[in-house]
């Protein structure tokens, strides 16, 4: 007996679609600013770099999250702010955002949306990751001036 396989090509194009779908409407979310005013003030009407991360008190890799970011701030990079988040006290930012396991870190530039990581970063990990952002950030204010 052969086995007809012929259905399994369809349902991988159907399975690529979905998940193709799936990504555009949730970047299209985290393009949409949050009804927050707290959030949009901080983040979304900054001017530079904001680094959101989400996280909770009773979650160790948010608590060693916090002490990096903690040097971050120690560093005083040009143009970047940091935000900490507390999913518990604000869940209704983290469903906006997708936010499924903590830490979660968010890069905006200029209250837009770029990029984004999951887990626990040293602060020299978070500064080689925002690096790039601050050198965008400041191509386009030098070229806007």
């Amino acid at each position: 007996m052969s086995e007809d396989n012929s259905w399994k090509p369809l349902a991988a194009a159907f399975g690529l679609l979905l998940a193709i779908a799936f990504g555009g409407y949730q970047y299209q979310r985290m393009q949409t600013p949050p009804d927050d005013e707290w959030f949009v003030a901080r983040v979304i009407e900054h001017p530079g770099v904001v680094v959101v991360k989400f996280g909770a008190d009773w979650c160790p890799p948010c608590r060693a999250m916090h002490h990096e970011l903690a040097q971050l701030k120690g560093r005083h990079l040009a143009g970047v702010s940091i935000v900490e988040i507390d999913v518990d006290k604000k869940p209704e930012l983290a469903r906006h955002y997708g936010v499924s396991s903590i830490p979660r870190t968010l890069l905006f530039v200029d209250g837009s949306f770029q990029t984004g990581i999951t887990g626990s970063r040293s602060a020299d990990e978070l500064v080689d990751w925002i690096e790039p952002y601050r050198d965008a950030d400041r191509a386009t204010s030098v070229a806007s001036r």
